[in-house]
């Protein structure tokens, strides 16, 4: 599994980020020092990352910090932005200690945004002879905060963005039916229990995720949950403080302890059953009544393989934990199939889960009974799937 960029990438960004530093260095000149000023829009940018908001789109991360590094920017100098940005990214790992090739790109990110843009906003001022006591000049801020807040407080992994652009869109009646009958009914790894009806929740589902890594990954898992509610329409799906109360357990382990924690909690002849059957980065399982309405699910998740790896097994193992358990190799377009990863949730695998999450579809029903149910309810879960990805 491709979990981590290239050698020849990870040398071209060591090249950005010596050049950046060469940059800074040059444009030092232009520093406008204020110490004061400095401290204080630092302490506002270190403040701001920690409280920094997940949302459910495409790894965006709502910070303020990057208002202070435009602050400083403008009023301090590009070096100055660019310092503040390498300082506030360096605190941010040694919080979370994430991995080091994600925080390579961060840190070539946090220094080249303030430059770029600093050298820009400086050069504009320059041409146009605006001062800080004209509109101008304010104006030529704006914009430079407007740069600011398009960009991702965090850049997404070059493998998840690089599988996103090239992600098929467009798909037949067919292509989804095909797929879903294959996903939906039978199981990778059948313990126990029938499989040949449809399983789901039938009510709305709260999720608990510990952690007993490094990183700690709870917040990305709350924003795996977030943007699956926000792409199947009749799920209503929401993390939980509460452990007692969840219907989904997450737990995130080192890579080291996996085998660990499952002989701990199925016991060594199970235990040794998944790790020989799946070989797993991450393990995915759920209970179910009579009735084939889940009842428990369990996620067990890697956090210390990099942020590919870890986005690609946090959407597959929690989306299979509502019910779609299991893989298929001749269906090319969904996660659920060992020989694709992606680490989003792609529109192929949104139409099978509102599919099963139609309310028309019900947990215990047949493929007989689904199939001549399909016709009717595609119009809506095409409309759904269109409106939330904007095709």
């Amino acid at each position: 599994m491709p979990g981590r960029p290239s050698r020849a990438v990870i040398a071209l960004e060591l090249f950005a980020l010596a050049a950046a530093a060469g940059v800074a260095i040059v444009r030092a000149g232009e520093v406008d020092w204020d110490t004061a000023l400095f401290v204080t829009l630092l302490a506002f940018s270190l403040i701001g990352d920690y409280a920094a908001v997940d949302t459910a789109v495409s790894r965006v991360k709502l910070s303020s910090s990057f208002l202070a590094i435009v602050i400083a920017t403008v009023f301090l100098g590009e070096t100055v932005g660019a310092s503040i940005g390498v300082v506030t990214i360096g605190a941010d790992w040694l919080r979370r200690r994430y991995a080091r090739d994600d925080l390579l790109i961060n840190l070539v990110a946090y220094a080249w945004f303030p430059l770029a843009a600093g050298i820009g906003f400086h050069a504009a001022v320059d041409a146009t002879g605006v001062t800080n006591d004209e509109g101008g000049f304010y104006l030529l801020v704006f914009a430079l905060f407007a740069a600011g807040l398009s960009t991702p407080a965090r850049a997404e992994d070059p493998e998840i963005t690089k599988r996103r652009a090239a992600d098929q869109k467009v798909f037949t009646d067919a292509q989804i039916a095909e797929g879903f009958f294959k996903i939906a009914f039978g199981a990778e790894l059948r313990l126990a229990g029938r499989s040949d009806r449809i399983r789901k929740y039938d009510r709305p589902v709260r999720v608990f995720a510990e952690s007993r890594a490094s990183p700690d990954r709870r917040a990305q898992v709350a924003e795996v949950v977030a943007d699956i509610k926000r792409r199947v329409e009749h799920l209503a799906i929401a993390m939980t403080d509460d452990r007692k109360a969840a219907d989904v357990t997450v737990r995130l382990v080192r890579n080291r302890d996996l085998g660990a924690t499952l002989r701990r909690i199925y016991g060594p002849a199970q235990a040794r059953t998944m790790l020989r059957s799946l070989t797993p980065q991450c393990l995915s399982g759920f209970a179910k009544d009579a009735q084939f309405r889940i009842v428990r699910s369990d996620v067990f998740l890697v956090a210390d393989a990099g942020d590919f790896i870890f986005y690609d097994c946090a959407y597959e193992e929690i989306l299979q934990s509502l019910g779609p358990i299991n893989d298929d190799k001749s269906v090319p377009w969904t996660m659920f199939n060992d020989d694709v990863q992606k680490g989003f949730f792609g529109v192929y695998d949104q139409y099978l889960l509102n599919i099963l999450y139609h309310p028309r579809v019900r947990p215990g029903m047949t493929r007989e009974q689904v199939r001549a149910l399909l016709p009717e309810i595609m119009p809506d879960v095409r409309a759904f799937v269109a409106k939330v990805n904007g095709l």
